[in-house]
């Protein structure tokens, strides 16, 4: 049976990725070598996607809020390992509320996914009110990587990035998208009010999902994505989303793909294969 939210998914990576406002990156240079191997590439973020609602229960039975969360990395396994559990830990980091969530059910009779996702949230964070001021987390203007314990980018490891590839304009419009289509609305992504924590001097941007940018990524590195058995999605920067809109780019080399946006990376997606 087709799984509906992959099917969503699949049209909605299709009509982003498609529709190319950019003269440099014309429909006619674009295309998956077919929609089964776009499909199975999508696949491990179906799997994200029917886990959020278990995630979002989670944090609100231990009383913390969603909003506000930065997504840090994703590690996404088919496993015949684990058993059917779940776990969400909190703790407290230079500034920073660090929350891990692991997760594991089954996929068919024989196998089983293992989903663990780390978030960190600032403390200086304080929902819809929040003042930008110096209480915010430091971060390098024009290249926002929040300076969270878990994740430094290292650039060097990304190769030529003045070559990638244009993939998509991320708008506004495009964003509330994808909060509907995957339940997932943070604040941080509909209210510039409430992203301007991470986002100083960029007033009226909201913050890009991390989800939204790992989907584009395996979608555009199907090849690859559609035939690893796991998937590891390390987020290295924020995508301030203004109403002119953000660019994203595409380099892929034998060490994954990532995302670029303003000449740094913003996305590394690393896969394993079963031997």
């Amino acid at each position: 049976m087709v799984n509906p939210i992959n099917t969503q998914l699949v049209g909605f990576c299709v009509s982003t990725l498609l529709a190319s406002p950019s003269s440099s990156f014309p429909s006619s240079n674009f295309s998956f070598a077919d929609d089964s191997l776009l499909a199975r590439a999508l696949t491990p973020m179906t799997w994200w996607l029917a886990s959020l609602p278990h995630q979002q229960q989670a944090f609100e039975d231990n009383g913390w809020t969603w909003d506000g969360l930065i997504h840090r990395s994703t590690t996404i396994t088919l496993t015949d390992s684990c058993k059917p559990s779940f776990s969400l830990q909190r703790s407290e980091r230079a500034g920073w509320e660090i929350f891990t969530h692991r997760y594991c059910t089954p996929v068919d009779t024989e196998r089983n996914v293992s989903i663990t996702d780390l978030y960190a949230r600032a403390q200086s964070w304080q929902g819809m009110t929040q003042i930008c001021d110096e209480a915010a987390p430091k971060i390098n203007p024009g290249h926002e990587k929040t300076q969270t314990p878990e994740m430094v980018a290292d650039d060097a490891n990304h190769g030529d990035q003045a070559a990638s590839q244009y993939i998509a304009t991320l708008t506004p419009s495009l964003l509330a998208q994808w909060s509907e289509l995957s339940g997932d609305r943070n604040s941080i992504h509909r209210d510039p009010d409430a992203a301007c924590v991470y986002l100083p001097g960029r007033e009226g941007a909201l913050v890009a999902h991390g989800s939204l940018l790992a989907t584009l990524a395996l979608a555009k590195d199907a090849q690859h994505a559609g035939h690893a058995t796991s998937w590891r999605m390390t987020y290295l920067s924020m995508v301030p989303v203004s109403s002119s809109g953000a660019t994203v780019g595409f380099l892929c080399s034998d060490k994954g793909a990532t995302l670029i946006h303003n000449q740094h990376p913003v996305l590394r997606v690393t896969y394993r294969h079963t031997e």
